[in-house]
């Protein structure tokens, strides 16, 4: 993103949020979760396609616990907290430099919004990744409006997501 320029005439802007301003691995809860005695969690959860309660945390209709109580009833012999270590390993660090980026964008004029697809979980972790990197209020300023999955009840790509 850095060095981007933009074409004339651009009033807004929705970025994403993996793997454009924050870092992720989506091999790495499949690693911890085989770690841990899931047989193959890769045909269960990839970045292609994923068992339905996946769906339901990312669009919030389904309780962190009652999430958790899943998974852990696939590696019954782990930890909450492993269980929930395994789960948020797939978060590894935001970028500063693109979110300076899209500030300066939005200092520009250009109304700047983030859409991510994402659940509670990794909400409450990569929020407290980010405080512990950057200012977490410059973050949160790059953008007029910041829109998760889980708290507006609709994911990408539906184009519902799209007109929130």
């Amino acid at each position: 993103m850095s060095g981007m320029i933009l074409k004339e005439g651009i009033r807004n802007i929705i970025f994403d949020f993996g793997g454009v301003l924050f870092e992720i691995d989506y091999d790495l809860p499949a690693i911890a979760f085989e770690n841990l005695g899931f047989g193959d969690f890769k045909s269960f959860y990839t970045q292609a396609a994923q068992n339905p309660m996946f769906d339901l945390l990312e669009t919030g209709q389904i309780e962190n616990d009652k999430f958790l109580d899943f998974l852990n009833e696939f590696v019954p012999e782990a930890s909450r907290e492993q269980v929930l270590h395994a789960w948020n390993v797939i978060l590894l660090r935001i970028m500063p430099n693109e979110v300076e980026c899209v500030y300066k964008i939005r200092q520009s004029g250009i109304r700047t919004f983030l859409l991510s697809n994402t659940n509670a979980i990794h909400v409450a972790e990569f929020e407290q990744m980010i405080a512990n990197t950057m200012d977490f209020e410059l973050f949160k300023s790059a953008f007029e409006k910041i829109y998760y999955s889980n708290a507006i009840g609709i994911k990408k790509p539906h184009p519902e997501t799209f007109l929130q």
